[in-house]
């Protein structure tokens, strides 16, 4: 059902083992064939908590034509490290809406695009920041390879690396800063992102931020981001889904680079969460979780805040 790739190669391939139930897998995974079985394989991951509630994803402001096609589509969900919504019920919500709805799916992790904001209150160097970083995609994928197995439709999940490393990708982004200096309206999208997370940062207060050091490290950020973001075309994949939809950058980067050529390629959709005898404490549990395991890898525990600007 699944094969391996050699590691000499910049991605690898997840493989199960014929004889049991174990899965194998480094930085790249990819299920070539769909489950046949018919149930909803996520129920038991969407309830959390003694009350036993469940956590409904639904589309936000997507119209019936469109909706009725998607089965026709592929997607691609991009998974942010240290958010709750990509853990836990949320996340199998978000799953068991893709595979009733999707004809195959991509999943971007980023994982090493947060080097850029750890640098914020973190005064390692870059190398020992990318480290840090993938080892919490190492533990995402540990905690959650599960669930993406039960998966019934082809997927796989790229990580932050593989966009990194693409041939193409000192191109686009140069591209993209050559952008940023000569495009008011561009720059623009791309402060108005930063000085409004920035915002919030300073606002929690319990953060020293030197503003200027923030900034220059959210431009980073942003910046690969959005040159990573054109590269996705060469998923083909119709649809991007983020539970909050994409910052104000990577908007006007799809506006400037990408919907003026391939206006059917990675249209936006959002996501809404409707749970069901809802209180916060599945959410609280989720975050406390996530911090426990990091901190059991001697990983920094940082503010959630920290680590996606959306």
């Amino acid at each position: 059902m699944y094969t391996l790739i050699p590691k000499s190669s910049i991605n690898f391939l997840s493989k199960t083992d014929h004889n049991s139930s174990k899965l194998v897998h480094s930085r790249f995974f990819y299920s070539n064939k769909p489950f046949k079985d018919k149930g909803d394989q996520f129920i038991k991951y969407q309830t959390e908590g003694n009350n036993k509630r469940k956590i409904v994803a639904k589309f936000k402001s997507v119209d019936e034509k469109d909706r009725s096609n998607f089965i026709n589509t592929n997607c691609l969900v991009t998974l942010s490290i240290g958010q709750p919504i990509h853990y836990g019920p949320h996340l199998a919500a978000t799953l068991s809406l893709i595979n009733s709805s999707f004809k195959s799916c991509t999943f971007v992790l980023g994982d090493s695009l947060q080097r850029h904001t750890m640098k914020i209150v973190n005064p390692s160097d870059e190398s020992e920041l990318l480290e840090l970083s993938e080892k919490k995609g190492d533990l995402w994928l540990e905690d959650n390879i599960n669930m993406l197995s039960k998966l019934r439709i082809p997927w796989s999940v790229k990580r932050w690396d593989h966009w990194l490393k693409h041939e193409k990708f000192p191109i686009i982004l140069a591209r993209i800063k050559q952008a940023y200096l000569s495009e008011p309206d561009y720059k623009k999208a791309f402060d108005d992102n930063i000085t409004q997370y920035v915002f919030r940062l300073k606002n929690r207060g319990e953060l020293h931020i030197d503003e200027k050091s923030a900034h220059e490290q959210c431009l980073k950020y942003l910046q690969e981001e959005c040159a990573a973001m054109c590269l996705w075309l060469e998923e083909n994949c119709q649809y991007e889904l983020y539970a909050n939809g994409r910052t104000p950058a990577m908007q006007a980067t799809y506006i400037r680079f990408i919907e003026t050529i391939h206006s059917d390629l990675l249209k936006p959709i959002s996501l809404r969460f409707k749970s069901l005898e809802v209180d916060s404490e599945s959410i609280i549990a989720i975050s406390k979780n996530i911090s426990k395991k990091e901190s059991e890898l001697n990983l920094p525990i940082l503010p959630n805040s920290i680590l996606k600007l959306n």
